[in-house]
């Protein structure tokens, strides 16, 4: 028996690892699901402070033609790079 308080599950892992499907399962039994990947997308749309502050950081090379974060091009600065990258929090 599962004591009388609500729990809270974090799914993590790499691309194509089954989080989704596994949110997804544990949605269909009742649980609240909160989508940190689309929260973060809606984030830095075109024309937010968080897209300019992510093109001030890691410049115009993260940006698609169309004005749009690369998430492929900024993805391989963050997750490749072996130096730390400072973030001031706006």
């Amino acid at each position: 028996m599962l004591p009388p308080r609500p729990y809270l599950i974090g799914l993590t892992g790499g691309i194509a690892s089954g989080k989704s499907s596994v949110g997804k399962r544990i949605a269909e039994k009742g649980a609240g699901l909160i989508d940190c990947d689309k929260i973060a997308h809606s984030l830095y749309k075109t024309g937010t402070p968080t897209q300019k502050a992510i093109v001030d950081i890691f410049g115009q090379g993260v940006m698609t033609s169309s004005g749009e974060i690369d998430r492929a091009a900024l993805g391989k600065i963050v997750f490749h790079s072996k130096v730390p990258t400072q973030v001031l929090v706006y």
